[in-house]
């Protein structure tokens, strides 16, 4: 036998959603006259209770000013629309038209004199044309045209005698007014009226009547056009008892639809039945029907059908009447005014195709349970196991029909045992596990074969055991679960059996021999599941050993472990749906490590996984104690599969097809996830600003923006920015983020929150950037970019540093150069005087060698006069001796320096001169180690303090005078016992202050003259 499958009917589904409570009041009190969205997302909520413009979370209020000109006129918006500029109008009960500026925030009212009557009446329609001109219907004066250079009204009766003979005079008043306005070309528009449909010419301003033929009927009722849609070269109209009428511009014909059931069909027509209050386009071949006696329709073009929700008993929350008003949002989701209250419907498109499974004679009233499926994508197939009914069931995709599969066995059909799972061997046969025994379908031919079964099997009456599990391992051997056996092993290579628990008792490998599942890994690892023991392990074949595992992922004692419903492998992880949540081990080494542990706390609201399938790295499908969910591994984000997305059915559990397709089965019916299908409902809407506040006064942020950016000034301290996705249906569920560049590091996770407040920024440019996401938490949107320029206060201004540190360079500069200039003089004064001062010791210095010389030379001549006439031989040597002496003052007068080794040598020959003279009385002793011989020294500086050791001192045979030089500490030392002559002829008393002079300029160290212990001596430092 065969069947079709039903596939889903609806691409959609009208859910409900709960109206904020901002709007409570306003429906509480029946106050709302319309609503409109604009295109930037804004709902504009027109009431008795003022204007006010909604972000989905609050209303703010338009309220008139009197002291401002600018603000709202103090009246009651009818009706509204949205100019090319993105201004939006409203037509007032009253006071005419007002028109709303983004960009400057402000409001500017139009309130011309009506001039039949000569006041204003409450606007009926609003309409803004290709060319941005502004047309309205006021009262009941025709149509009127804006001109917006001098504020006036242009006013043209629609309804006159001459183009509607058939009207009598007060009809005529009564009905010349325009209740719908829209657009066939730039030069011509479209009027509903109570008349029935015109066309105006606007360059020539000259009207045309469309009716039917019989258009002179006087129940003119039958002609109204309350609503109406242009699509292509047809006009749709609908209107009070003329239910929906068609007219082709192109052929000219007309076509007439009731929009009223059959039942009321067959009953008197009554004054308000077929009445459509609105119609609006939901896409190119249906448009929505706001109905008085059938409350919500949609019509199809196409089929020329029309649905009506009010007798769907899942719709059973709408009215069956009095629809008046209805529009669409952005993400075509429905606003629905009835007569009492308004609903707000989000259309949530259905991402699964349905197949049904049918209603088998012997299941009574009931509905097979589909247990597992098998997807054949070589054949385009589905193969369906069931309880309670024919078992296994194909499901062709291409062509809808379904039957029950009847192989052949040996030739003959074979009635299939219940299957309780389909396991892949190749692309052309699945081996087929039954309570009793397994078998091998061939896809292709539709034959069953029965492969060789396990040694305790092969007798299928025996009621003992049942078989309830099949896995293939790496070698291709195969394991059974068993209910009384524990685990079974079949080799089907050889055909050989392995039991692991063989009597009653024999349950030490495994624990218990009811084993409700198995599962082998990459790592021929087989994992079991017990039923009535409730525990998770996995036996190790190299180690022929079970490895109980605990809910921390950790080996434990059987008591401990959990309990699992399914394994399934994805590379080198195995993941285990247990009721202790989802387990995540990583099975690539040969202990398994638990590296992710989803459960209650990670948002799934409940710690029970019974199944599991990959959509792709990221998103999984779960069976949980909700029901089926889809889940983002990466942030934990989840969504629940319901109602909403098209399911409709009893039992839901996730199945895997081939190729990652999803299947949810629910019972009658399976669904198979369409991914292409989602729409744009599950992308979140890339947020709005609504507020821009600094140091809490409102910025008008739309103006700033239109010249490029948001600029600060210096003396504000902080800055408030409140945003909000513009998308009504989902509000609750939104969670933002933002960064503003070059402050955030890392993006700032809001959540639910709304606002930003920034403060003590320092100056210079910055980018706001704002994303959300929706609950689910899988995509975010697009990003809002808003770029800010914080003015910087003067004394932070790179230009005010730049000149105050020029300024402060500039002066240490002049202060640099004068104090150098300062420095250089008194260094020069300072060279001067020491360069004045070396010159003075030196010549006073060489004053005092030619003081010494005359000396010496009257004390050697003196000496040479007496040696000539008693040693004449001595006085010749005298004589050489004291030329030697002159030719080394004579050599050396030029340097300021002499080596010390020339000095002692000149020394050594005054020395003797002068033991010439005084013979034993006179006594040197000269010791100086050979390395001090390269020293230098002033020339006669040694000869001049012998000289004055001579001078200062008595010289006797009886009491020498004994002077010893030597080095001591980098000195030479000149040290020579006391015996100080009473006077001293020849002493000025200022040789030695001279030499000391001398030495400061040519030495680091000073002379140093030592008196003390009855001795004398003098250090001069060598150079």
């Amino acid at each position: 036998m065969q069947y079709t499958v039903v596939f889903c009917q609806d691409a959609y589904t009208l859910v409900e959603q709960k109206l904020p409570e901002a709007f409570d009041l306003l429906i509480k009190t029946k106050a709302i006259h319309r609503v409109f969205q604009d295109s930037r997302g804004f709902f504009w909520v027109m009431s008795n209770h003022g204007l006010a413009r909604f972000d989905g979370y609050e209303l703010k209020y338009f309220r008139h000013n009197p002291d401002n000109n600018n603000s709202i006129s103090d009246d009651i918006a009818l009706v509204a629309c949205e100019d090319k500029d993105g201004n939006i109008w409203f037509g007032m009960i009253s006071t005419g038209l007002c028109c709303y500026n983004y960009m400057s925030n402000s409001f500017t009212n139009y309130q011309g004199k009506n001039l039949l009557q000569g006041t204003l009446g409450s606007v009926n329609c609003l309409f803004v044309d290709s060319q941005n001109e502004v047309w309205f219907s006021m009262g009941r004066t025709g149509i009127s045209h804006l001109n917006k250079t001098d504020s006036t009204f242009d006013t043209f009766d629609v309804i006159t005698a001459e183009r509607c003979p058939y009207n009598t005079p007060y009809r005529i008043e009564f009905n010349n007014f325009v209740m719908d306005i829209k657009e066939r070309d730039s030069e011509n528009l479209w009027l509903g009226t109570p008349d029935g449909l015109f066309n105006l010419h606007k360059k020539t301003k000259s009207f045309t009547v469309l009716r039917p033929k019989k258009q002179f009927n006087l129940d003119a009722d039958i002609y109204n056009a309350k609503s109406i849609i242009v699509a292509g070269s047809k006009v749709w109209i609908g209107g009070f008892r003329s239910g929906l009428q068609c007219y082709d511009t192109l052929t000219k014909q007309w076509s007439d639809y009731d929009i009223i059931t059959t039942d009321l069909l067959k009953q008197p027509r009554q004054h308000m039945q077929n009445v459509v209050l609105h119609i609006t386009p939901k896409d190119s071949d249906t448009f929505w029907i706001a109905s008085y006696d059938q409350g919500l329709c949609i019509f199809n073009t196409t089929t020329k059908k029309c649905r009506f929700f009010s007798e769907e008993s899942k719709y059973n929350f709408l009215p069956k009447t009095e629809a008046l008003f209805l529009i669409t949002d952005n993400k075509s989701n429905l606003f629905v005014l009835y007569n009492n209250q308004y609903f707000y419907l989000k259309i949530c498109p259905n991402l699964f195709k349905q197949f049904s499974i049918p209603r088998y004679q012997h299941l009574n009233d009931g509905y097979p349970v589909i247990e597992s499926i098998y997807e054949d994508t070589l054949r385009n197939t589905l193969y369906a196991t069931t309880l309670y009914s024919d078992n296994l069931i194909s499901i062709n995709k291409a062509t809808g029909i379904s039957q029950r599969v009847k192989p052949i066995l040996n030739g003959k059909i074979f009635e299939l045992p219940s299957i309780n799972q389909i396991i892949p061997i190749d692309a052309q046969s699945v081996y087929l596990l039954t309570s009793k025994q397994y078998f091998i379908y061939n896809l292709v031919n539709n034959h069953i074969t029965i492969p060789l079964q396990p040694d305790t099997i092969k007798d299928t009456t025996n009621d003992k055991y049942s078989l309830t599990s099949l896995t293939v391992d790496q070698n291709k051997n195969l394991w059974f679960g068993t209910t009384h056996k524990g685990i079974i092993k079949l080799n089907t290579t050889t055909g050989t059996t392995t039991f692991f628990a063989t009597t009653e008792n024999d349950t030490a490998e495994f624990g218990t021999k009811f084993i409700h599942l198995v599962y082998a890994d990459v790592k021929n690892r087989i994992w079991y599941a017990t039923g009535r023991a409730s525990i998770t392990a996995y036996y190790n074949q190299n180690i022929k050993k079970s490895v109980y595992i605990n809910d921390h992922g950790l080996p434990d004692v059987k008591s401990n472990s959990i309990s699992s419903y399914n394994f399934i492998s994805k590379g080198n992880f195995l993941f285990v749906s247990s009721i202790k949540g989802l387990m995540v081990f990583d099975i690539s080494t040969e202990t398994p490590t638990l590296i992710k542990h989803i459960r209650g706390v990670n948002g799934l609201g409940n710690t029970l996984v019974t199944n599991l399938v990959f959509e792709n790295d990221s998103l999984i499908w779960l069976d949980t104690y909700f029901g089926v969910v889809r889940y983002n591994l990466n942030n934990n984000k989840h969504q629940i599969i319901n109602n909403d997305n098209g399911i409709d059915g009893k039992y839901q559990h996730v199945l895997s097809g081939a190729q990652k397709n999803i299947y949810v089965a629910a019972s009658p019916y399976i669904y198979e996830y369409m991914p292409e299908l989602k729409a744009k409902d599950y992308l979140p809407v890339t947020p709005a600003l609504t507020s821009f506040k600094v140091n809490d006064d409102q910025l008008n942020f739309e103006y700033a923006l239109q010249n490029g950016q948001i600029i600060i000034k210096p003396e504000y301290s902080y800055f408030t920015v409140a945003f909000a996705s513009l998308d009504f249906a989902n509000a609750a569920q939104y969670r933002y983020s933002y960064q503003l560049e070059n402050f955030n590091e890392k993006w700032v996770d809001a959540g639910n929150i709304r606002y930003a407040t920034f403060s003590n920024l320092k100056g210079g440019n910055y980018i706001l950037k704002i994303r959300s996401t929706l609950d689910n938490g899988i995509t975010y949107s697009t990003i809002k970019s808003i770029p800010i320029f914080i003015e910087t206060v003067y004394y932070k201004t790179l230009w005010f540093k730049t000149v105050v540190v020029g300024a402060i360079a500039t002066l240490l500069i002049a202060i640099y150069r004068y104090r150098m200039q300062q420095q250089r003089a008194i260094e020069l004064l300072n060279t001067l005087t020491q360069r004045l001062e070396k010159e003075k010791s030196i010549v006073h210095y060489e004053n005092l060698k030619q003081q010494l010389n005359p000396h010496f030379l009257f004390n050697s001549l003196t000496s040479l006069s007496s040696l000539i006439a008693t040693e004449p031989k001595i006085a010749r040597q005298f004589v050489d001796q004291m030329s030697k002496v002159y030719r080394y003052i004579l050599k050396s007068s030029d340097h300021e320096t002499v080596l010390l080794a020339d000095e002692l040598k000149f020394a050594n020959t005054y020395i003797q001169l002068q033991k010439t003279r005084f013979e034993n009385g006179f006594e040197v002793h000269i010791t100086i180690d050979d390395r001090y011989l390269n020293r230098s020294i002033v020339p006669v500086t040694l000869q001049n303090l012998v000289e004055n050791a001579l001078k200062h001192n008595i010289v006797d045979d009886e009491s020498p005078l004994k002077i010893e030089v030597f080095v001591q500490q980098e000195y030479l030392v000149v040290k020579n016992n006391l015996q100080l002559k009473t006077v001293v002829e020849t002493s000025n008393k200022q040789g030695l202050d001279k030499m000391k002079s001398l030495y400061k300029y040519l030495s680091c160290n000073p002379i140093v003259v030592e008196n003390n212990d009855g001795f004398f001596q003098i250090k001069i430092p060598l150079i």
